[in-house]
């Protein structure tokens, strides 16, 4: 995970979601200050287009309906609520949207760079353990899959498991893919399937047909 902190939100865009309130105004021009585009939406109308190009969104957790902290997650922007019941029941929405930060109703302008700042690097951190957790998924994927090719290899021309890996990195190698995707072209059926005699350790029988063009897993003993 990248050391980074975000520390200038400078012509950053952020939509306020709230009635017409002289506390939207106060926040407003606190955000304007700041460097800050700001954009307004009326709790009750907003809709996923709303936070199109927007970086962070502003929500007033009193009067916003569940769908605007939904369309606010879809686009993976920064939350931070607006709090002015600290009721379990709004608190619990909060939790559920998974906000980020939040400012304390009547707004003022002391805290809404806090609760910016936190709100944006934890956004950041969010979308850094999201993006590791998929790489992982397909690294997993990806040797579950080297190891059915491996075995299929033993299986097919009577060699160990060592053998049957060092032949599928030689091919990558060779042709300069990954040895998940040439494990992926020993798996997957040849477009047009040759006689099962082409596949047997020959000196000339090898995947020559599948996804990927140009595969030969060669089954001659070397």
């Amino acid at each position: 995970m990248k050391n980074v902190v975000l520390k200038n939100f400078r012509n950053w865009t952020a939509l306020i979601v709230q009635d017409d309130t002289p506390g939207r105004d106060s926040l407003a021009r606190t955000l304007v200050n700041l460097g800050l585009v700001v954009r307004f939406a009326l709790p009750r109308v907003t809709e996923a287009g709303e936070f199109t190009g927007v970086d962070i969104a502003f929500i007033d957790l009193d009067e916003a309906e569940g769908a605007v902290f939904d369309a606010a997650a879809a686009a993976g922007i920064p939350m931070i609520a607006l709090v002015g019941s600290e009721t379990p029941s709004r608190l619990g929405k909060a939790v559920r949207a998974r906000i980020t930060s939040h400012i304390q109703k009547p707004v003022r302008s002391s805290g809404v760079f806090t609760a910016l700042f936190l709100a944006a690097n934890e956004n950041m951190r969010r979308a850094e353990i999201t993006k590791e957790e998929a790489t992982l998924k397909r690294r997993l994927a990806g040797r579950r899959t080297l190891v059915r090719a491996i075995l299929t290899l033993m299986t097919r021309w009577g060699i160990d498991d060592q053998e049957a890996y060092g032949r599928l990195r030689r091919d990558a190698m060779e042709k300069r893919l990954t040895i998940e995707d040439v494990a992926r072209a020993v798996l997957e059926p040849a477009e047009d399937e040759a006689d099962p005699i082409d596949r047997l350790p020959d000196g000339t029988g090898g995947i020559t047909k599948g996804p990927v063009r140009g595969l030969s897993i060669r089954g001659d003993q070397e």
